[in-house]
C-alpha cells in the first residue's frame, strides 16, 4: 500500500463514508443505486432496499428540511415513475415506450453500450418490444436512385456525393 511505502499509514483513519443518497437538484435525490432496479424486478433480490431504509432512517433523524417525500413502489405501478423526465427511465419512456419498439443499433448509438441490460431488462418486463421488420432501405435506394453503384468516386458527377451521400430532392422542369 502507498500509505504504507511512504510511512504514513499510521496518521490516517479510515472510516465509513455513508453517501446513501445524491441531491441532483434542490429538490430532487438520487440513490445512485445502479442495479436496485434489475435486482429487485429482474433477479428477485430487494437486498437493495436496505440501502434505501437506512437512507429514509437518515433523512427522518437528520435536519427536517424535507416536508414531503413522495415514494412510488414500481412493483405496484411500474409506469409512473417512469413517466417523470427526471429520471433516465423518463427519457426512455418519451423516446421509445410511445413507439412500442426500438432497434437496439439506433439505441445503441444514441445512449452506448451500457444501458443494453437495462434495455434488455425493460424487453423481459414487457414494456419494449423490438422491432420485427426489416429496413426498406435497399428498395428505396434503388427506386430513388439515391445512390449511383456505377459512379467513378475519383470524379463524380453524381451531386449525392457533394453532399456526402444525401442528395437533395431536385425535380426538373418539363
Amino acid at each position: 500500500m502507498i500509505l504504507e511505502q511512504e510511512e504514513v499509514h499510521h496518521l490516517v483513519t479510515v472510516k465509513e463514508f455513508r453517501l446513501y443518497m445524491f441531491p441532483l437538484d434542490e429538490d430532487v435525490i438520487s440513490f445512485e443505486l445502479d442495479l436496485s432496479e434489475k435486482d429487485c424486478l429482474v433477479d428477485g433480490d430487494v437486498s437493495s432496499l436496505w440501502h434505501v431504509a437506512k437512507a429514509i432512517h437518515e433523512l427522518e433523524v437528520g435536519r427536517p428540511e424535507i416536508d414531503t417525500l413522495i415514494m412510488l413502489d414500481r412493483e405496484v405501478d411500474m409506469v409512473t415513475p417512469m413517466c417523470t423526465q427526471l429520471t433516465y427511465e423518463g427519457l426512455l419512456n418519451e423516446t421509445l415506450v410511445e413507439a412500442e419498439s426500438y432497434d437496439i443499433t439506433e439505441l445503441l448509438h444514441s445512449y452506448g453500450f451500457e444501458h443494453v441490460a437495462t434495455l434488455n431488462n425493460l424487453e423481459k418486463t414487457g414494456l419494449f418490444k423490438k422491432q420485427e421488420f426489416k429496413s426498406n432501405w435497399q428498395t428505396v435506394k434503388r427506386k430513388l436512385k439515391l445512390i449511383v453503384e456505377d459512379t467513378d468516386t475519383s470524379r463524380p458527377d453524381d451531386i449525392a456525393y457533394v453532399y456526402s451521400g444525401y442528395a437533395p430532392l431536385f425535380i426538373p422542369d418539363g
